[in-house]
């Protein structure tokens, strides 16, 4: 039933669009760089301008931070800072 559903939304916004000339394209954002730019509290920054040497350091902190949160037993805490330390390496390894 719900399949149904979203077949007959999907034609009536398929002429919608057709009717009116919209042609739908995909959006792109960097919503991963916003986000860790937004936790870490460095909102506005291109993170990808920060230097190597800060970058290691911030990681360093990052993890000792998650270590601490997971041995309070602050999972959620631990696993947004596993994440932000997962993009930032990953901005490392791409800027090496």
């Amino acid at each position: 039933m719900q399949q149904l559903l979203q077949v007959k939304r999907r034609k009536i916004q398929i002429k919608y669009n057709e009717k009116h000339g919209i042609v739908p394209k995909t959006t792109k954002r960097a919503l991963k760089d916003k986000k860790v730019a937004e936790d870490l509290d460095i909102e506005g920054t291109d993170i990808s301008k920060i230097p190597k040497d800060e970058l290691r350091l911030l990681i360093s902190d990052l993890e000792n931070d998650m270590k601490e949160a997971a041995a309070k037993l602050d999972f959620e805490r631990a696993a947004s800072l596993r994440d932000q330390i997962a993009t930032l390496k990953g901005l490392k390894k791409d800027s090496s």
